[in-house]
């Protein structure tokens, strides 16, 4: 299991990455009880796949199992849906609802927690959970865990991510590049006849 962590200065620009420690949903349930606890507030609201890789029922536990029977449930009240356990939306400010996204978010086969300004945190297939934060969201997030009495440091994992940056000038010489090949193809025509 991996925990993804981004924290942007401006959503787009410095990131900071920090791997979790662990490899199942149980592991998972920590980092994510934290998250959901220290975010839930007015306007953010859990988008939760009511589908485990656990669905075979005897390995998913019987509160987890409720959980999702729960949210399949609420995903069929709404309307025009064509699967009722595919991105059902809790409000996490209703206090029931936020228990079904702590309770069955980390075995989820997709669950993100969003506010009006995008993703906050997401858990994937029950083995992974992405978290982007800008940086005050982040000392928000290290201030709950100790006032949780969590040591951050045992959820997270600092590292870097590396992404290949492409600016305009490498795609002005791949075009350069493609047009003088282009011509050459040509002349190499009329020459061979």
């Amino acid at each position: 299991m991996s925990i993804v962590w981004r924290s942007f200065s401006h959503r787009a620009e410095r990131t900071e990455t920090f791997v979790g420690r662990g490899s199942t949903s149980e592991e998972l349930r920590p980092a994510w009880a934290l998250l959901v606890a220290t975010f839930a507030a007015p306007g953010v609201t859990a988008v939760v796949d009511a589908y485990s890789d656990h669905d075979f029922r005897d390995s998913l536990p019987p509160d987890e199992a409720a959980a999702m029977r729960e949210l399949r449930s609420i995903g069929a009240r709404r309307e025009r849906v064509r699967d009722a356990g595919m991105a059902v939306p809790l409000d996490l400010a209703d206090p029931h609802q936020r228990a079904l996204a702590e309770a069955f978010g980390p075995f989820s086969i997709h669950a993100d927690v969003v506010d009006a300004h995008g993703s906050l945190f997401g858990v994937h297939d029950g083995v992974s959970l992405t978290v982007t934060l800008t940086p005050d969201e982040l000392g928000q997030l290290v201030s709950a865990a100790a006032a949780h009495g969590v040591d951050f440091d045992d959820l997270f994992e600092r590292t870097e991510l590396h992404r290949p940056r492409f600016n305009g000038c490498l795609w002005s010489s791949v075009a350069a590049a493609v047009l003088v090949l282009s011509g050459l193809a040509w002349g190499l025509r009329i020459l061979l006849g």
